[in-house]
């Protein structure tokens, strides 16, 4: 039975593991095959704001679309519609439906059943003694409740001595012996002049107790490292937007901003540049069509924590792109988020999104 039940836990946890390899696959089809107008849609049949969804790009709702999803149990209905959308993309990758109906059906039974089980299967004459000594085991362990009541109160009565003792037990004003190894106590002519003092100038300066004459030392209190913009992270960041406004001047090219941006950051940035732009401007930088672009700093990049490997800047950012023939502009002031691998002492964004604080331009 012991080595039955370990083969049942094992499948179940082999299809727990592609249940989540669904939901990543899932992630990954979205982002490939759809566009925001369709993660827009989606949204509108599941009944959820696209607007509400947090991230940018394709990348960033597709994200935030699908751990919604997930807390309100809509993650099977928003894989169907997906499904349904692009039925060549989900070929011969298995549906949520059917790794969780596998769950169900692989979940390994209770200890408690499998006991039951066991012993319904043994004969009645083996049974009956076996829980009539269970029974007597059990009488002899168990504690009667009235027993463990008393023991209750008799530890909280405990405590609460304890407690009295050390609060009504007289505290020393003399002089500390200096045989316990500690500071002798102020004098009392000390302790008057101190408090003389402190009642002429407060501001100034603070009386002294013999309690925090003799208070052992506290550890000092280590203060919070301000938020940097001379980290490499945050100067990394100022960099690779000055490379922005070169790539829109066609200065540069976009393979030569895979320097600063890696996937899936990378495929967002030009997903911006080739899509949505063209969509809202009418700009098709793809055929040459020219564009201008400003950045203006409100809040400069900032390091706001840094681990192994791993750095995050923040910063407030405006954005304004002008397609020149027709005077159309798309002006956004954004709280940014840049989460940065270091790879050999160098710094390139792995994954970044963009809180829109405002739409209005500026003159």
């Amino acid at each position: 039975m012991s080595r039955q039940r370990t083969q049942a836990l094992t499948g179940w946890t082999e299809s727990i593991a592609m249940s989540e390899e669904t939901v990543r696959k899932l992630r990954e089809i979205m982002v490939a095959e759809f566009s925001e107008a369709d993660l827009r849609t989606l949204c509108a049949e599941l009944g959820l704001s696209f607007d509400e969804l947090g991230g940018l790009g394709v990348f960033g709702k597709t994200r935030a679309l699908i751990e919604t999803a997930r807390e309100r149990s809509m993650l099977p209905s928003l894989e169907a519609r997906a499904r349904a959308l692009r039925p060549a993309a989900f070929q011969g990758v298995p549906s949520l439906a059917d790794t969780a109906g596998s769950n169900r059906e692989q979940r390994p039974a209770g200890a408690t059943s499998s006991t039951s089980t066991d012993i319904a299967r043994q004969s009645p004459a083996t049974s009956a003694p076996l829980a009539g000594e269970h029974a007597r085991s059990a009488d002899k362990t168990r504690v009667p409740l009235s027993i463990r009541g008393i023991a209750v109160i008799v530890g909280v009565l405990a405590l609460l001595m304890a407690a009295l003792t050390f609060l009504i037990q007289p505290r020393a004003v003399g002089p500390v012996s200096e045989r316990e190894g500690t500071a002798p106590a102020l004098s009392t002519a000390t302790i008057a002049s101190s408090l003389a003092v402190e009642q002429t100038a407060p501001a100034t300066v603070q009386s002294v107790s013999t309690e925090s004459a003799l208070a052992p030392p506290q550890p000092a209190v280590q203060p919070t490292p301000p938020l940097s913009a001379t980290h490499a992270a945050a100067q990394t960041v100022v960099a690779l937007n000055r490379q922005l406004l070169e790539f829109y001047q066609r200065r540069v090219t976009a393979e030569d901003l895979r320097e600063y941006w890696r996937p899936p950051a990378y495929q967002v940035v030009l997903d911006f540049a080739n899509r949505i732009l063209l969509r809202r401007l009418g700009v098709n930088l793809a055929a040459g069509d020219p564009i201008e672009v400003d950045l203006q700093y409100v809040r400069p990049p900032e390091l706001a924590a840094l681990n192994s490997g791993t750095a995050t800047v923040v910063s407030r950012e405006y954005w304004r792109y002008t397609n020149p023939r027709t005077g159309r502009s798309l002006c956004e002031t954004r709280d940014y988020s840049y989460i940065l691998s270091e790879d050999a002492g160098k710094y390139a964004v792995r994954e970044f999104s963009g809180e829109l604080v405002s739409s209005a331009c500026r003159p």
